[in-house]
């Protein structure tokens, strides 16, 4: 199924500005590759790309695993939604390679988002391109309710993964403790907890000149944020670490009160500042904040800051959650 726009299309993605500078690689969310792969939302959802492009475009979106394929085209300065059947592309089995991976292509540079969409349960991430990847990764989560979540999307054959969660996996696997998987090109592997999984690294095992870019997502399957109801589904995608920054200027979200923010550090002794009030982290630590009002964040060596929109009993209008 799909719909198309005559108009930009424009979503809000919550991922926080940061320069860029000499200890991340070059960052695009354009491109003409692209792999992703859908978690467990608190019901069955409806499973929605959307594409968008400056010029005009055509692709093809498939699941290779379970063969289902759709031809696209998106004119110009428009966007396309398209709705993946869920038999093929939804990967709801913990700790477990499934052959579900989406894997976006076109002729001409696109952007593109993915929905996970339930009623009064939802959430959206930007997709990164395929170049865009990584083989290194902390996870950024949030679990209050139903617990956290991630999942591994392989780009190609052979893709040794190290996995160190930083709570006890749904699949027996202790907090600390490290495990190894192994994906062929659009298998991925869902990692479910009743506790909150920020800080697990994900790390290719292969030598540097054989290491494989993988994608990861994390989030929640439905979670309150600061204990403001009600639960909602939480996704983004990861940045590796590569991309990481040193600065950073958060700005609230407007009828918010508040809003909750995760700094995670990628190396030990790094020193953070918000608005010059120093804080101190060690690799995978990470430590939340609570303010209103825009901040400026600074670091000595590379973090991730990810942002959280609290629940409908914190805003007004009420409004819903999301990552």
């Amino acid at each position: 199924m799909v719909k198309i726009y005559t108009a930009f299309f424009l979503y809000v993605v919550v991922f926080l500005s940061s320069n860029t500078d000499i200890y991340a690689q070059s960052f695009t969310s354009v491109g003409t590759d692209f792999w992703l792969g859908f978690m467990p939302n608190y019901q069955s959802p409806q499973l929605k790309l959307y594409i968008t492009a400056q010029e005009d475009a055509t692709g093809n979106i498939s699941v290779p695993g379970t063969g289902y394929s759709y031809d696209f085209s998106v004119a110009a300065n428009s966007a396309i939604e398209v709705i993946i059947p869920n038999a093929d592309a939804y990967v709801n089995v913990n700790q477990t390679i499934v052959n579900k991976g989406i894997h976006v292509t076109s002729d001409q540079p696109v952007s593109v988002y993915m929905l996970n969409y339930y009623l009064h349960t939802a959430d959206a991430s930007l997709v990164y391109p395929t170049q865009t990847n990584g083989s290194d990764y902390f996870v950024s989560a949030y679990a209050e309710i139903l617990g956290g979540e991630f999942l591994i999307v392989a780009t190609a054959d052979n893709t040794e993964v190290e996995i160190t969660p930083s709570a006890t996996t749904y699949g027996g696997n202790p907090a600390g403790t490290t495990f190894n998987v192994t994906l062929d090109e659009g298998e991925c592997y869902l990692v479910q907890s009743s506790g909150n999984l920020t800080g697990s690294r994900i790390t290719g095992t292969a030598p540097p000149e054989d290491c494989k870019k993988f994608a990861v997502f994390s989030g929640a399957v439905c979670t309150n944020v600061g204990g403001c109801a009600a639960c909602d589904h939480l996704v983004e995608q990861m940045p590796p670490i590569t991309t990481w920054g040193l600065n950073f200027v958060t700005v609230p979200y407007k009828t918010r009160v508040s809003d909750y923010f995760q700094v995670i550090a990628a190396e030990d002794n790094t020193t953070f500042y918000v608005n010059s009030i120093p804080y101190m982290l060690n690799a995978g630590q990470n430590m939340g904040l609570t303010f209103g009002d825009a901040r400026y964040i600074s670091s000595d060596k590379p973090i991730m800051v990810s942002q959280f929109s609290r629940g409908q009993v914190a805003t007004t209008p009420v409004q819903t959650l999301f990552i």
